[in-house]
């Protein structure tokens, strides 16, 4: 089982957290955002059982796998390099970076 956390529930990551529960051998452990109502509704509705407060307790969760990040672009950067650095897969909704400095 591939365990995942979502960093972001907005649209976007709610279709994710869709997708990847119609996948066999994915399982969508916990769910971030900055706002924590929007996270724990999001959650309730895809009967997620984990609402993080902070996303970093996600990246130091040692039991998932995998991060999609599905946070705004301004952020998307700093939150896949923490994940990678703590050895995360990272799946991230488009751009990676919002410059080249950030990308290299």
């Amino acid at each position: 089982m591939i365990n995942v956390g979502v960093i972001g529930t907005g649209y976007i990551g709610g279709v994710h957290i869709d997708a990847l529960k119609r996948i066999g051998g994915v399982n969508v452990s916990a769910v971030n955002d900055a706002n924590p109502d929007f996270a724990a509704e999001t959650a309730a509705r895809f009967n997620v059982p984990v609402v993080a407060k902070e996303y970093r307790d996600i990246l130091n969760d040692p039991s998932i796998d995998v991060i999609h990040n599905c946070t705004p672009n301004k952020v998307h950067c700093s939150i896949t390099k923490e994940a990678l650095e703590k050895g995360k897969q990272v799946m991230s909704e488009k751009p990676l970076a919002m410059t080249l400095a950030e990308a290299e």
